[in-house]
Parts: structure tokens; C-alpha cells; sequence
């Protein structure tokens, strides 16, 4: 672990609590069309390539035929649906906010 750095134990617990609530909520996560595709996948890669990458990998599954990086930033972006949607997008949010 040579990219931790030093915390309160306190501090620890809430983030290990935050992380196990987290990992939870992508485990349990339903996905029902391809908005919730999208969440699921974005919340496990963090990026959008990932999220195309996963897509094209399963693309039998969806109607759509073509998945577009402007789409996925426009579902990710949008009004929250549920939870892990609700934390991807403020976690995106704060990395490009300019």
C-alpha cells in the first residue's frame, strides 16, 4: 500500500463503511435498459471508454445498435434515477468540473 496516507481511525471507518455501502449498492444493482447499463458499467470502470468497451462485449443484450461517449456523458450527467446513479454523477462532476 504505497499510495496510502495517513488518516484519523475514525476518518478509516467512514470510509470503509462508505466503500462496503458502495461496492453494495453496484453489486445489487438492476439493470433494466441501457440508462442503467450505463450507470452499472460506469460505476465499476470510472470511465467511458470502459463503459464501451463493456457494451460492445454484450451488445446482443440491447437494442441499440451503436453506444456513443456522448450519450453515456448525457445519461451520467442527467437528473439522478436512484442512488448509485446520484454518486457517479456528483463524483463525475466534481473530476471535470472546469
Amino acid at each position: 500500500m504505497s499510495n496510502t496516507k495517513l488518516r484519523t481511525y475514525i476518518k478509516a471507518k467512514e470510509e470503509r463503511d462508505y466503500l462496503q455501502y458502495y461496492i453494495e449498492l453496484i453489486d445489487e444493482y438492476k439493470i433494466k435498459n441501457i440508462e442503467t447499463f450505463i450507470i452499472k458499467s460506469y460505476a465499476m470502470s470510472n470511465s467511458t471508454s470502459g463503459v464501451l468497451k463493456d457494451f460492445n462485449e454484450n451488445k446482443p443484450i440491447y437494442d441499440t445498435h451503436i453506444l456513443t461517449r456522448e450519450y453515456i456523458l448525457t445519461v451520467i450527467k442527467g437528473h439522478p434515477i436512484d442512488e448509485l446513479h446520484k454518486i457517479i454523477r456528483q463524483s463525475y462532476m466534481k473530476r471535470y468540473r472546469k
